[in-house]
C-alpha cells in the first residue's frame, strides 16, 4: 500500500511529523491508535506555553516584554523543541 503524501512527508521530515502529531493531539486530545505510525506527540498536554523570563531577570521589567515560547515535548526527548524552530525547519 502506498503511503499518503502526509505520511511520506512525515517519514522524510521529522519536524513536519512533530507539527502534524501536535496538531492531531491538540484536536483529538490523545492519540493511541496502535495501527498507525508511532506518534512523537500523543497528548495535548505535551504542547505548552511558557514565559521566556528567567529567575535572574525577575527585577528586569523588560524581561516580561517577550513573547511566550510554545514548547513541543515529544515522546523522543531528543526531538523536543520550541515550536518556532520546528516551523522554520518545516518551511525551509
Amino acid at each position: 500500500m502506498t503511503p499518503s503524501f502526509r505520511e511520506f512527508l512525515a517519514e522524510e521530515c521529522p519536524e513536519f511529523r512533530i507539527v502534524r502529531d501536535a496538531a492531531f493531539a491538540l484536536k483529538d486530545g490523545a492519540l493511541t491508535d496502535p495501527k498507525k505510525q508511532p506518534r512523537f506527540v500523543k497528548k495535548a498536554d505535551q504542547v505548552v506555553s511558557d514565559s521566556p523570563a528567567w529567575d535572574e531577570a525577575v527585577q528586569d521589567r523588560s524581561a516580561f516584554d517577550r513573547k511566550s515560547v510554545i514548547w513541543i515535548e515529544t515522546t523522543d526527548s531528543s526531538r523536543s523543541m520550541p515550536a518556532d524552530i520546528v516551523m522554520i525547519a518545516v518551511l525551509n
